[in-house]
């Protein structure tokens, strides 16, 4: 169990999560529907909601970074219009996950998760068709 699972649950999710927030229930249900045992369901996310909320946030990052290798953009005011675009595009279809994962991330309990998550987006800067110019996202 690993990828798979963790995005065959995270799938699930997602239509959980406008009602159920980030939450264990809404966790616990999604393993039920991708049809996930307790226990691959607590190797997969560890930490409950907050392995949730992160698992959403990669894919995000991952949608985005997809949709960014076509950009064909020279000037930088382009690349970065492109890439909001792009992370915009990823999050529309999940516009109420994503409305559920800012307010999960922005309490006091989750500050340092999503600390670290914003961190590692600035180590994984992508660059954009360009050998010098970088843009973190």
């Amino acid at each position: 169990m690993s990828d798979a699972a963790r995005d065959r649950i995270l799938a699930q999710a997602l239509p959980l999560i406008a009602e159920l927030g980030f939450s264990d229930a809404a966790l616990k249900a999604a393993a039920e529907k991708s049809g996930v045992s307790k226990r691959e369901l607590s190797d997969v996310f560890p930490k409950g909601a907050e392995s949730l909320a992160e698992a959403f946030s990669l894919w995000a990052d991952t949608s985005m970074t997809e949709r960014m290798k076509a950009d064909t953009a020279t000037r930088v005011r382009d690349r970065v219009t492109n890439a909001v675009r792009a992370r915009i595009e990823a999050l529309d279809p999940h516009k109420e996950a994503a409305r559920r994962a800012a307010s999960f991330l922005a309490l006091p309990q989750h500050a340092a998760l999503g600390t670290r998550l914003m961190a590692k987006r600035d180590r994984k800067s992508t660059r954009l068709n360009s050998s010098h110019i970088t843009i973190s996202y």
